[in-house]
């Protein structure tokens, strides 16, 4: 039998109204949840992740804040047992926060999708030690899929879940082999920026094209495209498509060019005449057809692909997306980067549910921006998840005592005993508390 919610989790769940009623009950069949002790329900583990996660507090804060609120104290080290728990739950969770279906879709149904990883990093790391993965709807600027791994997870057009006929825009980190044969089998169509360094050009009759060669052909065009069959190099199957080119103005292409040299030089090499060709254009690869898509237009929709960014800006400008509080490989990192994504949806669930859809369509001139609403937010819902308003005071020793540092060798400074005699000297009958020191 279930036990009656609190006044603290009635308004806590209030926030939690878009979330299906059995991924709460999924807590046990995932083992995030399998007793009641301290932790009395699932809801209330999941306001222990969003208290860690969502509102950045310490498992130290994150305990004192519980105990204020339920009367009963629970230690740091019990907090992140229950947390590490909660792992593949809290992804249940995000994933089935995510809309199913696109507010607005192609002519034949189908979505136009972007696609992108960003980077996050524990304290002191010198490399990748987490990678976020995103997908958003370009129509209506929001999320479609969202993935942590660790540093050795990849960029992969194999991690969007694909419907056929759906367009999907990536960079040329995307640009592979194994990746647009994944979006042909799905029956979907990608625009990615082209890779000079992972796959190879050919015709169809399997002839090798120098795309130096033919860029040069195109001496006086700004713009041009021309029929491409793209293998890698273990010559595995391959793609049929296009690519579309655009000549860089000299501004960009020299700008383009010390990047590169500054890159190279870095890494110990020197760049190649063709290498710094290939800087004065902008190429990208896509299995549209060109009679639908003119280069312009293609190359117009590519660019909208900077919306991505503008999602990853904003979660680390914001909610410290990229400020992660623990080290490679710890299991502690994952579920704050997971349970952060949530705290994100639930924001995002919420302004949208209270704002003109019109707002966020990239078909219309928009009045703003996600950014300001992000912030607002914010500010109603983070009384709800700490229940400040619902705390026991008489609960305030037992927080004191869950913040208390462990004993350890170093000890906090004091002043030395003659300070405090001297002090007792000078103001007889006082203490150095009572004269306010």
């Amino acid at each position: 039998m279930s036990q009656p919610l609190s006044p603290a989790d009635t308004l806590f769940l209030a926030i939690l109204e878009d979330l299906p009623p059995e991924l709460l009950e999924l807590a046990c069949q995932f083992k995030a949840f399998e007793r009641a002790r301290k932790v009395r329900s699932p809801l209330q583990l999941l306001r222990l992740v969003l208290l860690f996660a969502g509102l950045d507090l310490t498992l130290k804060q994150t305990a004192a804040t519980f105990t204020l609120l339920q009367n009963e104290s629970i230690s740091d080290t019990a907090v992140r047992n229950r947390l590490l728990a909660c792992i593949p739950w809290v992804r249940a969770i995000l994933l089935e926060l995510l809309p199913k279906q696109s507010f607005q879709t192609l002519r034949n149904g189908a979505r136009l999708l972007v696609t992108d990883s960003s980077t996050a990093q524990g304290p002191a790391a010198k490399s990748t030690d987490w990678r976020i993965h995103l997908t958003i709807d370009l129509f209506r600027l929001q999320f479609v899929h969202v993935d942590v791994t660790d540093f050795r997870g990849a960029e992969s057009l194999e991690r969007v879940p694909l419907l056929p006929g759906d367009i999907v825009l990536a960079d040329r980190g995307y640009c592979r082999q194994r990746s647009l044969m994944h979006v042909q089998d799905c029956n979907a169509d990608s625009v990615v920026r082209f890779n000079t360094g992972t796959l190879i050009l050919e015709r169809e009759h399997g002839e090798h094209i120098d795309l130096v060669a033919k860029l040069k052909t195109y001496r006086y065009k700004k713009k041009t495209y021309f029929p491409v069959f793209l293998t890698g190099h273990q010559r595995q199957g391959g793609v049929a498509g296009w690519i579309h080119a655009e000549r860089a103005s000299p501004g960009l292409r020299a700008e383009r060019q010390r990047v590169m040299r500054q890159t190279k030089k870095r890494k110990g090499f020197t760049p190649t005449k063709d290498g710094l060709y290939l800087c004065g254009w902008l190429l990208v690869f896509t299995t549209l057809s060109p009679e639908e898509w003119t280069t312009d237009e293609l190359l117009k929709l590519y660019r909208a692909r900077w919306q991505v960014e503008l999602v990853f800006k904003r979660l680390k400008s914001l909610l410290d997306l990229d400020e992660v509080r623990a080290k490679r490989e710890s299991k502690t990192g994952e579920l704050w980067l997971l349970g952060k994504l949530l705290y994100a949806a639930l924001l995002e669930k919420g302004f949208r549910a209270r704002t003109d859809k019109a707002l966020f369509l990239l078909l219309e001139s928009r009045s703003m921006t996600p950014w300001k609403l992000y912030v607002l937010e914010a500010i109603r819902i983070q009384p709800v998840i700490s229940g400040a308003a619902f705390w026991h005071p008489e609960a305030w020793e037992k927080a004191l005592i869950v913040l208390a540092d462990r004993r350890r060798k170093r000890r906090l400074q004091a002043l030395p005993n003659q300070v405090g005699q001297y002090l007792k000297q000078t103001l007889p009958g006082q203490s150095p508390c009572e004269t306010g020191c």
